[in-house]
């Protein structure tokens, strides 16, 4: 298999007393061409473009966070017949309090993401994790928010981090095992999407 990948990124910074304002655009265009008789994934052209902007504001006790991003990405694979597209905005918020030793900080994600190639159309020995893996060519956008409460305190000499957090996932995007096996070898697996899956926890260090 033989990958190439062409990559175009520009950048932009301005800053004014308390506000920085970051923003930029990249272009991915990545060619997958199969140069061997047995094969995991079939002759795939993708197309990635994004654009996307941050604004940060920072003045003694408070500060604000937000940013947002927009992602196109088109797939096209002749030998499945397969030409789609995929569009969707990315954004995120927090809003952080200080007080001498004290930070809080709390924060809403929304990520969105295209189903990859691999999990499209996949049918084959993965090498590398000694599995047959199947694609499934009717996924959709993966779609995720995440709400996330930080407190940190310190001291010269000591510290204190908790990070409770709560993630949404819409058509998640897994691969599972079956019962079935490749060459009574290899175990094989399927790539499918689940309507939501919960995620929860927190984070503890000190």
């Amino acid at each position: 298999m033989v990958l190439s990948t062409t990559s175009v990124k520009g950048d932009f910074f301005t800053s004014l007393k308390n506000l920085s304002l970051n923003g930029g655009v990249q272009l991915d265009v990545q060619k997958n061409t199969n140069n061997a008789i047995n094969t995991l994934v079939p002759n795939t052209l993708s197309h990635d473009f994004g654009i996307y902007s941050t604004l940060d504001y920072d003045r003694e006790k408070i500060g604000l966070n937000t940013g947002v991003r927009l992602d196109y990405k088109k797939i096209h694979c002749s030998q499945q017949n397969y030409h789609e597209s995929f569009s969707s905005i990315n954004s995120s918020l927090g809003v952080f309090l200080k007080h001498k030793s004290h930070l809080l900080r709390l924060t809403y994600s929304g990520s969105f993401r295209a189903p990859h190639v691999s999990e499209l159309f996949s049918n084959g020995l993965h090498h590398g994790t000694n599995r047959y893996e199947i694609g499934k060519v009717d996924l959709d956008i993966e779609k995720s928010h995440q709400f996330d409460i930080k407190y940190q305190w310190s001291s010269d000499h000591l510290g204190f981090v908790l990070n409770p957090f709560t993630q949404y996932i819409h058509n998640f995007i897994a691969i599972n095992p079956s019962d079935s096996l490749y060459k009574n070898i290899y175990r094989i697996y399927h790539y499918s999407q689940f309507n939501r899956v919960n995620i929860w926890g927190f984070e503890l260090s000190a």
